[in-house]
Protein backbone atom coordinates (compact mmCIF):
# COMPACT_ATOMS: atom_id res chain seq x y z
CA UNK A 1 0.00 0.00 0.00
CA UNK A 2 2.69 2.26 0.96
CA UNK A 3 4.43 1.74 -2.38
CA UNK A 4 1.01 2.86 -4.51
CA UNK A 5 0.55 5.58 -2.26
CA UNK A 6 4.21 6.62 -3.21
CA UNK A 7 3.91 6.11 -7.01
CA UNK A 8 0.69 8.20 -6.78
CA UNK A 9 2.30 11.01 -5.67
CA UNK A 10 5.37 11.05 -7.95
CA UNK A 11 2.74 11.02 -10.75
CA UNK A 12 0.99 14.03 -9.62
CA UNK A 13 3.68 15.85 -8.48
CA UNK A 14 5.68 15.27 -11.71
CA UNK A 15 8.28 12.77 -10.08
CA UNK A 16 9.83 16.03 -7.92
CA UNK A 17 8.96 14.92 -4.47
CA UNK A 18 10.20 12.31 -2.55
CA UNK A 19 10.23 10.67 1.07
CA UNK A 20 12.04 7.80 1.66
CA UNK A 21 14.66 5.84 4.27
CA UNK A 22 18.04 6.86 3.97
CA UNK A 23 18.83 3.37 3.65
CA UNK A 24 17.46 3.21 0.00
CA UNK A 25 17.60 6.66 -1.12
CA UNK A 26 20.11 6.94 -3.57
CA UNK A 27 18.32 4.00 -5.46
CA UNK A 28 15.30 6.04 -6.02
CA UNK A 29 17.06 9.53 -6.15
CA UNK A 30 18.82 7.53 -9.49
CA UNK A 31 15.22 6.78 -11.13
CA UNK A 32 13.64 10.24 -10.50
CA UNK A 33 16.89 11.84 -11.42
CA UNK A 34 17.58 15.84 -11.40
CA UNK A 35 13.68 16.74 -11.40
CA UNK A 36 13.65 16.10 -7.55
CA UNK A 37 13.44 19.23 -5.74
CA UNK A 38 11.55 18.37 -2.82
CA UNK A 39 13.65 15.55 -0.79
CA UNK A 40 12.47 13.85 2.77
CA UNK A 41 14.70 11.53 4.60
CA UNK A 42 14.11 9.28 7.51
CA UNK A 43 16.45 7.50 9.84
CA UNK A 44 19.80 9.30 8.08
CA UNK A 45 21.78 7.65 11.07
CA UNK A 46 26.20 8.90 9.33
CA UNK A 47 26.58 12.10 8.04
CA UNK A 48 28.42 10.41 5.24
CA UNK A 49 25.17 9.25 4.22
CA UNK A 50 23.83 12.69 4.50
CA UNK A 51 26.51 13.30 1.38
CA UNK A 52 26.29 10.76 -0.10
CA UNK A 53 22.78 10.65 -0.66
CA UNK A 54 23.17 14.42 -1.91
CA UNK A 55 25.56 14.35 -4.40
CA UNK A 56 23.02 12.18 -6.59
CA UNK A 57 20.97 14.29 -8.58
CA UNK A 58 20.14 16.73 -6.30
CA UNK A 59 21.61 19.59 -7.32
CA UNK A 60 18.43 21.50 -8.11
CA UNK A 61 16.66 20.43 -4.65
CA UNK A 62 14.46 22.71 -3.04
CA UNK A 63 13.99 21.20 0.07
CA UNK A 64 15.66 18.67 2.19
CA UNK A 65 13.57 17.02 5.45
CA UNK A 66 15.63 15.30 7.35
CA UNK A 67 12.89 12.81 9.92
CA UNK A 68 14.73 10.84 13.21
CA UNK A 69 18.02 11.98 12.13
CA UNK A 70 21.50 11.28 14.33
CA UNK A 71 23.45 13.52 12.21
CA UNK A 72 25.98 15.47 14.05
CA UNK A 73 27.85 17.01 11.03
CA UNK A 74 27.15 19.39 8.22
CA UNK A 75 30.23 19.37 6.06
CA UNK A 76 30.90 22.21 3.83
CA UNK A 77 30.86 19.73 1.06
CA UNK A 78 27.35 19.09 1.39
CA UNK A 79 26.03 22.43 1.75
CA UNK A 80 28.23 23.39 -1.41
CA UNK A 81 26.05 20.54 -3.49
CA UNK A 82 22.70 21.80 -2.51
CA UNK A 83 23.01 25.51 -3.28
CA UNK A 84 19.29 25.88 -4.93
CA UNK A 85 18.22 24.78 -1.34
CA UNK A 86 15.04 27.14 -0.53
CA UNK A 87 13.63 24.79 3.02
CA UNK A 88 16.56 23.09 5.30
CA UNK A 89 14.77 21.20 8.02
CA UNK A 90 17.54 19.69 10.43
CA UNK A 91 14.78 19.30 13.37
CA UNK A 92 15.81 17.16 16.38
CA UNK A 93 19.26 16.45 14.43
CA UNK A 94 23.02 15.78 16.84
CA UNK A 95 24.78 19.01 15.26
CA UNK A 96 26.59 21.36 17.18
CA UNK A 97 27.18 23.90 14.75
CA UNK A 98 26.35 24.85 11.27
CA UNK A 99 29.49 25.65 8.87
CA UNK A 100 30.27 28.93 7.60
CA UNK A 101 29.72 27.69 3.88
CA UNK A 102 25.69 28.26 5.35
CA UNK A 103 26.06 31.52 3.79
CA UNK A 104 26.28 30.79 0.22
CA UNK A 105 22.81 29.46 0.06
CA UNK A 106 21.71 32.42 -0.93
CA UNK A 107 18.12 31.59 -1.52
CA UNK A 108 17.51 29.84 1.75
CA UNK A 109 14.01 31.13 3.04
CA UNK A 110 13.53 29.06 5.77
CA UNK A 111 15.60 27.04 8.27
CA UNK A 112 14.11 24.71 10.94
CA UNK A 113 16.87 23.58 13.51
CA UNK A 114 14.60 22.87 16.62
CA UNK A 115 14.98 20.13 19.00
CA UNK A 116 19.12 20.27 17.93
CA UNK A 117 19.72 20.00 21.65
CA UNK A 118 23.09 20.15 20.94
CA UNK A 119 23.65 23.01 18.60
CA UNK A 120 25.86 25.25 20.37
CA UNK A 121 26.32 28.71 17.90
CA UNK A 122 25.23 29.85 14.77
CA UNK A 123 27.96 31.32 12.40
CA UNK A 124 28.10 35.09 11.66
CA UNK A 125 27.93 34.15 7.72
CA UNK A 126 24.18 33.12 8.58
CA UNK A 127 23.19 37.30 8.48
CA UNK A 128 24.10 36.98 5.25
CA UNK A 129 20.75 35.35 4.32
CA UNK A 130 18.85 38.05 2.66
CA UNK A 131 15.84 36.08 1.44
CA UNK A 132 15.28 34.25 5.23
CA UNK A 133 11.97 34.47 6.03
CA UNK A 134 12.14 31.81 8.53
CA UNK A 135 14.78 30.63 11.67
CA UNK A 136 12.90 28.12 13.75
CA UNK A 137 15.33 27.44 16.99
CA UNK A 138 12.87 26.11 19.93
CA UNK A 139 14.17 23.59 22.09
CA UNK A 140 17.97 24.51 21.66
CA UNK A 141 18.92 23.58 24.66
CA UNK A 142 22.58 24.41 24.47
CA UNK A 143 22.54 27.55 21.98
CA UNK A 144 23.45 30.46 24.41
CA UNK A 145 24.27 32.99 21.74
CA UNK A 146 23.03 34.21 18.46
CA UNK A 147 25.34 35.89 15.55
CA UNK A 148 25.68 40.15 16.30
CA UNK A 149 24.72 41.15 13.06
CA UNK A 150 21.18 39.63 13.31
CA UNK A 151 19.91 43.33 11.86
CA UNK A 152 20.94 42.13 8.14
CA UNK A 153 17.97 39.46 8.19
CA UNK A 154 16.22 42.40 6.78
CA UNK A 155 13.07 40.28 5.94
CA UNK A 156 12.83 37.75 8.72
CA UNK A 157 9.66 37.18 9.26
CA UNK A 158 9.37 34.68 11.77
CA UNK A 159 12.25 33.90 14.90
CA UNK A 160 11.57 30.95 17.07
CA UNK A 161 13.67 30.34 20.13
CA UNK A 162 11.11 29.05 22.89
CA UNK A 163 12.48 26.75 25.59
CA UNK A 164 16.12 27.47 24.60
CA UNK A 165 16.69 28.19 28.16
CA UNK A 166 20.57 28.67 27.39
CA UNK A 167 19.68 32.15 25.62
CA UNK A 168 19.75 35.03 28.11
CA UNK A 169 19.73 37.48 25.36
CA UNK A 170 19.19 38.66 22.04
CA UNK A 171 21.33 40.63 19.86
CA UNK A 172 20.48 44.11 19.58
CA UNK A 173 20.44 44.28 15.99
CA UNK A 174 17.03 42.67 16.28
CA UNK A 175 15.44 45.95 16.82
CA UNK A 176 15.98 46.80 12.67
CA UNK A 177 14.03 43.47 11.73
CA UNK A 178 10.90 45.68 10.99
CA UNK A 179 9.46 42.95 9.06
CA UNK A 180 9.66 40.73 11.94
CA UNK A 181 6.07 39.40 12.23
CA UNK A 182 6.99 36.48 15.05
CA UNK A 183 9.31 36.34 18.14
CA UNK A 184 7.95 34.13 20.65
CA UNK A 185 10.13 34.66 23.42
CA UNK A 186 11.60 37.93 24.23
CA UNK A 187 14.69 37.23 27.09
CA UNK A 188 15.30 40.21 28.84
CA UNK A 189 18.40 40.67 30.87
CA UNK A 190 22.10 42.22 30.95
CA UNK A 191 21.78 45.95 32.04
CA UNK A 192 25.52 46.04 31.16
CA UNK A 193 25.28 44.73 27.68
CA UNK A 194 24.60 47.44 24.63
CA UNK A 195 24.95 45.01 22.56
CA UNK A 196 21.84 43.48 23.93
CA UNK A 197 18.43 43.79 23.17
CA UNK A 198 16.57 45.78 25.28
CA UNK A 199 13.19 46.82 26.47
CA UNK A 200 13.50 49.81 24.53
CA UNK A 201 14.05 48.30 21.77
CA UNK A 202 10.66 46.78 21.58
CA UNK A 203 9.29 50.08 19.86
CA UNK A 204 10.69 49.28 16.98
CA UNK A 205 9.60 45.96 16.52
CA UNK A 206 5.77 46.88 16.20
CA UNK A 207 4.17 43.88 13.67
CA UNK A 208 4.44 41.40 15.85
CA UNK A 209 1.46 38.83 15.27
CA UNK A 210 -0.30 35.84 17.29
CA UNK A 211 1.63 35.66 20.85
CA UNK A 212 4.79 36.82 22.64
CA UNK A 213 6.21 35.46 26.15
CA UNK A 214 8.95 38.05 28.05
CA UNK A 215 11.15 36.35 30.51
CA UNK A 216 12.45 38.77 33.00
CA UNK A 217 15.72 37.36 33.56
CA UNK A 218 18.23 40.13 35.47
CA UNK A 219 17.56 43.50 35.99
CA UNK A 220 16.65 45.48 32.88
CA UNK A 221 17.43 48.86 31.59
CA UNK A 222 14.99 51.74 31.97
CA UNK A 223 12.32 50.76 29.09
CA UNK A 224 10.01 53.93 29.37
CA UNK A 225 10.69 54.50 25.77
CA UNK A 226 9.04 50.67 24.97
CA UNK A 227 6.18 51.00 23.00
CA UNK A 228 5.01 47.23 22.94
CA UNK A 229 0.77 48.48 22.82
CA UNK A 230 2.21 49.10 19.13
CA UNK A 231 2.04 45.32 18.41
CA UNK A 232 -2.07 45.89 17.18
CA UNK A 233 -1.78 41.87 16.20
CA UNK A 234 -0.71 40.16 19.34
CA UNK A 235 -3.43 38.37 21.04
CA UNK A 236 -1.64 36.57 24.02
CA UNK A 237 0.90 38.00 26.23
CA UNK A 238 3.10 36.18 28.93
CA UNK A 239 4.99 38.27 31.26
CA UNK A 240 7.53 36.09 33.47
CA UNK A 241 9.36 37.45 36.49
CA UNK A 242 10.06 33.53 37.78
CA UNK A 243 13.42 33.75 37.30
CA UNK A 244 14.14 37.15 39.56
CA UNK A 245 10.66 37.10 41.92
CA UNK A 246 12.88 37.41 45.16
CA UNK A 247 15.58 40.22 43.73
CA UNK A 248 13.52 42.36 41.52
CA UNK A 249 11.53 44.55 44.23
CA UNK A 250 10.18 47.66 42.93
CA UNK A 251 11.83 47.57 39.95
CA UNK A 252 8.91 44.68 39.14
CA UNK A 253 6.50 47.30 39.09
CA UNK A 254 8.65 49.97 36.80
CA UNK A 255 8.90 46.69 34.11
CA UNK A 256 5.70 46.06 34.20
CA UNK A 257 4.11 49.19 33.41
CA UNK A 258 6.54 49.71 30.86
CA UNK A 259 5.32 46.51 29.10
CA UNK A 260 1.85 47.66 28.53
CA UNK A 261 -0.05 46.13 25.38
CA UNK A 262 -2.56 47.15 23.47
CA UNK A 263 -6.01 47.48 24.77
CA UNK A 264 -7.67 45.11 22.60
CA UNK A 265 -5.51 41.92 24.14
CA UNK A 266 -7.47 38.86 24.41
CA UNK A 267 -5.07 36.33 26.68
CA UNK A 268 -2.94 37.70 29.11
CA UNK A 269 -0.71 35.22 31.81
CA UNK A 270 1.60 37.03 34.52
CA UNK A 271 3.85 34.92 36.82
CA UNK A 272 6.56 35.65 39.46
CA UNK A 273 5.26 39.61 39.47
CA UNK A 274 6.58 40.85 42.92
CA UNK A 275 5.43 44.25 42.29
CA UNK A 276 3.27 45.86 45.32
CA UNK A 277 0.54 47.37 43.27
CA UNK A 278 -0.90 45.70 39.88
CA UNK A 279 0.42 47.55 36.67
CA UNK A 280 -1.63 50.71 35.68
CA UNK A 281 -3.07 48.53 32.18
CA UNK A 282 -4.85 45.95 33.28
CA UNK A 283 -8.59 47.20 34.17
CA UNK A 284 -7.81 48.70 30.76
CA UNK A 285 -7.97 45.67 28.47
CA UNK A 286 -11.84 45.87 27.84
CA UNK A 287 -11.61 42.50 25.49
CA UNK A 288 -9.24 39.71 27.57
CA UNK A 289 -10.64 37.20 27.46
CA UNK A 290 -8.54 34.37 29.62
CA UNK A 291 -6.18 35.90 32.90
CA UNK A 292 -3.64 33.95 34.28
CA UNK A 293 -2.24 35.50 37.61
CA UNK A 294 -0.01 33.25 39.19
CA UNK A 295 2.97 33.14 41.86
CA UNK A 296 1.97 36.76 43.10
CA UNK A 297 3.88 37.24 46.54
CA UNK A 298 3.51 40.60 47.20
CA UNK A 299 -0.04 42.37 46.21
CA UNK A 300 -2.35 42.08 49.13
CA UNK A 301 -5.64 42.83 47.43
CA UNK A 302 -6.82 41.24 43.94
CA UNK A 303 -7.76 44.10 41.20
CA UNK A 304 -11.14 44.80 40.54
CA UNK A 305 -11.43 41.92 37.71
CA UNK A 306 -15.25 41.66 38.00
CA UNK A 307 -15.36 44.83 35.58
CA UNK A 308 -13.82 43.05 32.95
CA UNK A 309 -16.74 42.23 30.04
CA UNK A 310 -15.51 39.60 28.28
CA UNK A 311 -13.33 37.82 30.24
CA UNK A 312 -14.71 34.11 29.93
CA UNK A 313 -11.56 32.12 31.80
CA UNK A 314 -9.46 32.96 35.30
CA UNK A 315 -6.91 31.23 36.71
CA UNK A 316 -5.23 32.59 40.25
CA UNK A 317 -2.35 30.40 41.77
CA UNK A 318 -0.02 30.58 44.73
CA UNK A 319 -1.36 34.45 45.57
CA UNK A 320 0.26 34.08 48.86
CA UNK A 321 0.44 37.98 49.44
CA UNK A 322 -3.28 38.25 49.04
CA UNK A 323 -4.66 39.24 52.34
CA UNK A 324 -8.79 39.24 51.28
CA UNK A 325 -11.00 38.58 48.03
CA UNK A 326 -14.02 40.91 48.75
CA UNK A 327 -16.18 43.35 46.76
CA UNK A 328 -12.79 44.68 45.34
CA UNK A 329 -11.86 41.83 43.49
CA UNK A 330 -15.79 42.45 42.07
CA UNK A 331 -15.68 45.66 41.32
CA UNK A 332 -17.43 46.98 43.73
CA UNK A 333 -16.95 49.39 46.97
CA UNK A 334 -17.25 48.09 50.53
CA UNK A 335 -20.34 49.61 51.26
CA UNK A 336 -21.79 48.25 47.96
CA UNK A 337 -20.84 44.39 48.65
CA UNK A 338 -24.79 43.91 50.81
CA UNK A 339 -26.56 45.06 47.45
CA UNK A 340 -24.18 43.55 44.89
CA UNK A 341 -26.49 41.05 44.39
CA UNK A 342 -28.87 42.77 42.79
CA UNK A 343 -26.37 43.86 39.75
CA UNK A 344 -24.31 40.56 39.88
CA UNK A 345 -25.04 39.91 36.43
CA UNK A 346 -23.22 42.85 35.63
CA UNK A 347 -20.28 41.17 37.03
CA UNK A 348 -18.48 38.73 35.22
CA UNK A 349 -20.70 38.66 33.07
CA UNK A 350 -18.93 35.81 30.31
CA UNK A 351 -16.95 33.97 32.99
CA UNK A 352 -17.57 30.31 32.82
CA UNK A 353 -14.26 28.84 34.05
CA UNK A 354 -12.54 30.23 37.09
CA UNK A 355 -9.53 28.68 38.95
CA UNK A 356 -8.64 29.54 42.55
CA UNK A 357 -5.40 27.28 44.23
CA UNK A 358 -3.09 27.78 47.08
CA UNK A 359 -4.31 31.29 48.05
CA UNK A 360 -3.52 31.53 51.89
CA UNK A 361 -5.81 32.36 54.29
CA UNK A 362 -5.37 36.27 55.55
CA UNK A 363 -5.22 37.67 58.88
CA UNK A 364 -8.99 38.24 58.45
CA UNK A 365 -9.56 35.15 57.45
CA UNK A 366 -11.20 35.97 54.48
CA UNK A 367 -9.46 34.19 51.86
Amino acid sequence: MYDIVNDFVQFITKKECLSTDAEVANRKIEVLGSNLRHLTLTSVVDDQDLLSITSRNCKNLRTLTTIHSSVATVYASFILQVKCLRTINLSGSSIKELPKEIGELVHLRHIDLSGSRKLEKLSDTICGLYNLYTLDLRRCKSLNKLPDNMGKLIILKHLYVGESDSLKCLPKGIGRLTSLQTLDVFPLFSVDNDEAFQVGDLRTVNQLHGSLQIRILGKVKDGSEAQLRDNKQLFHLQLDFGEVRDKAGESSGRIMNVLRPHDDLESLEIYGYFGSTWPNWLMSLKKLRLLTLEDICVCEILPPLGKLPFLEGLYLGAMSGVRKIGGEFLGVEDDQTSSFKSSLSMLFPKLNDSTFTTCRRGRTGEV
